[in-house]
């Protein structure tokens, strides 16, 4: 049972991390001299990370073992969090924080399967339950850990906390996590992954040079170094090596639709929670505390209320539950579009307490997602909807990021086109406290306008989930065979 207590504090402060990052991205890009919108960077390099470690992970522990990975994995990660402490620069930060996600994406896929381990077959169900928990409680646990740190230490300690824990989890692992030794012919192909990654990295740099002010410098670079990284990726399939996921899987028509809703869904929501809080510290100014709390009452509700819907074991009621949840993902964005800075700390938290609901009743997506596959295929699917979440995600917290900025430049130019930031206008004289509440109404709009958005894409999911969810139900019941007369 200790063993089991160490690994799940382990995987805790992994998942942990992922979520903790966001409150500290308007300290770390002024203590980094950058514009507040490159900060989200810290968040899409460390998805890139993540997104290469769940294509490497299978194979890596198919060669050396998964103990073997775990135990590489946590070093790697103890070493990458000094790095990001560390960083002299913004460049070095991302460096190191796609090195940390990379890490820790290997520890959150192998970490399951360790935790089932360690509590043995008779107590799988508990096994799976507790590690649902620390996906559930770290979205809760993470603003407010990182609102402590923030208010009393530097945001440095954000990822030098991880490391004594790390060192200490190794040790008391002890044995149980060394080499065993692995076949050098049964190694890995290093090179797809190497390619991958440069077509992550070159992806990412793309989308952000194009919607950049500035013109994007970067962007022709960027767009030779994907093209040609994804070309020789295309060149090694048909010479009969195994491939980096399952693209197959996608024929099937019941996973297809729910991957594309469970991707949709996670990169809108990470896109949300990396923009809300910006305008809540920079737009709303509050002090980092509030923040956390408003940001973790969602993930409060739906850790409470995802353990009880698991009890229900109906799956006929799963895609009634799924297209609930679409709706009420977009009442929570309805909701906030309805936030001004003169609103009360309910009126920020409600949006916020709806959404916790939502995430409960979406619960059984991947589930769903899984529910036509040979149980062989499980692992390999679960693997292709990681990639392709994580990997659209960072897509869409860029543009969310970058539009937000637009949208926030062209609020600011509407404004003074209608006569705002004069005397007559109504903001005041002095010119200072013109500019800023210009600048605050100008960020509020742009707010808006993407959480009008983001309501949008969840009604036209809602949608379409509910008509392909019909027309699955039609199909199955007519190629099931009619029953035999009496």
């Amino acid at each position: 049972m200790g063993r089991f207590a160490l690994l799940y504090v382990i995987l805790f402060l992994h998942v942990l991390d992922s979520s903790i990052a966001n409150l500290s991205l308007v300290t770390i890009a002024r203590d980094f001299h950058i514009e507040l919108h490159q900060g989200q960077w810290i968040v899409t390099s460390f998805g890139i990370g993540t997104a290469i470690a769940v294509a490497m992970g299978a194979g890596l522990s198919s060669w050396a073992g998964e103990k073997t990975v775990f135990s590489y994995a946590l070093l790697a990660s103890a070493l990458a969090a000094l790095g990001c402490g560390y960083a002299g620069s913004f460049a070095e930060m991302v460096f190191f924080r796609i090195a940390h996600g990379l890490a820790s994406g290997c520890i959150i896929v192998l970490g399951q399967r360790l935790v089932l381990d360690a509590v043995g077959p008779a107590r799988r169900a508990f096994g799976l339950s507790m590690w649902t928990s620390a996906v559930s409680i770290a979205p809760v646990a993470g603003p407010l850990a990182a609102a402590a740190i923030l208010e009393h230490l530097s945001w440095h300690w954000l990822f030098w906390m991880n490391v004594p824990v790390i060192a200490l989890a190794m040790l008391l692992l002890g044995d149980g996590l060394r080499f065993t030794g692995a076949a050098w012919s049964a190694r890995p192909r290093l090179a797809p992954f190497a390619l991958l990654a440069v077509a992550l990295v070159s992806l990412q740099v793309l989308t952000d040079a194009i919607f950049a002010p500035a013109g994007g410098a970067a962007a022709p670079w960027a767009a030779v170094a994907l093209a040609a990284s994804c070309a020789l990726l295309a060149r090694r399939a048909p010479r009969g090596e195994q491939g980096l996921f399952q693209w197959r899987l996608l024929a099937n028509a019941n996973f297809r639709l729910y991957t594309t809703i469970i991707i949709t869904v996670n990169a809108v929501l990470m896109a949300t929670m990396v923009c809300y809080p910006m305008w809540l510290q920079t737009g709303y100014g509050l002090s980092v505390t509030d923040v956390a709390w408003v940001v973790a009452a969602g993930g409060l509700i739906a850790g409470l209320l995802s353990p009880v819907l698991a009890k229900v074991k109906v799956p006929g009621l799963y895609p009634l539950m799924i297209a609930a949840s679409l709706a009420v993902f977009a009442l929570s964005c309805w909701l906030t579009v309805g936030v001004w800075p003169q609103s009360g700390m309910a009126d920020l938290m409600l949006p916020r307490i709806v959404l916790g609901f939502g995430l409960a009743l979406f619960s059984p997506a991947t589930f769903m997602s899984l529910a036509d596959l040979p149980e062989k295929d499980s692992t390999a699917a679960i693997s292709l909807s990681m990639f392709l979440r994580m990997a659209f995600a960072n897509l869409i917290v860029a543009l969310g990021v970058r539009l937000s900025q637009l949208l926030g430049g062209h609020a600011s130019e509407s404004l003074l086109a209608q006569g705002y930031g004069s005397a007559d206008g109504g903001v005041g004289a002095d010119v200072a406290a013109m500019l800023a509440q210009l600048q605050l109404y100008a960020d509020t709009s742009a707010m808006h306008d993407l959480f009008a958005g983001a309501c949008v894409v969840f009604l036209l999911l809602m949608g379409l989930a509910w008509h392909a969810i019909r027309a699955l139900a039609a199909a199955r019941r007519a190629a099931a065979p009619a029953a035999s007369p009496i």
